[in-house]
Formats: C-alpha cells, structure tokens, sequence
C-alpha cells in the first residue's frame, strides 16, 4: 500500500488538504478529477493509518527490547554480531 501511495503521490501534485480543499470549493470538477481526487484522499488516510499501526509496533518492539535488556546480566557476551 505504501509503494501504491508512493507511486500516487508522486504522479500528482499536491497534499492531501489540497485536494480536500478543491473537493469543497471547486465545484466545476469533472467526476474523473473528483474521483480520482477522492483516491487520493482515502488513499493518505489508509497509509497514515498503517503507518500509525507501525508506530505501535516499533513502541512495542522497543518497549520489550528494553525489558530484555534489563533482564539480561550485563556480563553476558553479545552473540551473533
């Protein structure tokens, strides 16, 4: 979804309050330029919403790997690196 976002983003000019801006005012829209101003729109909202589910994950993800350091002795060997 990201990379879709991405692509999208890139071809198009513009924030996603641009294009809710002119879905308000601009009332000579074509309904191909209204749709496609639309996607826009849902699309943002979809990837910052999945971008908000990895900030929890990352804030888990830390979360534990501080919990795992507290609880390891500090005199033991790092591994793998």
């Amino acid at each position: 979804m990201a990379d879709r976002f991405r692509i999208e983003h890139e071809g198009s000019s513009g924030s996603e309050l641009e294009a809710t801006d002119r879905l308000d005012v601009d009332e000579a829209l074509g309904a191909d330029e209204r749709e496609a101003l639309l996607d826009r729109v849902r699309t943002h909202r979809q990837v910052t919403a999945e971008v908000e589910k990895l900030r929890v994950q990352l804030a888990r993800a830390e979360a534990f790997e501080g919990t795992l350091r507290r609880r390891l002795p500090t005199s033991a060997p790092a591994s793998g690196s």
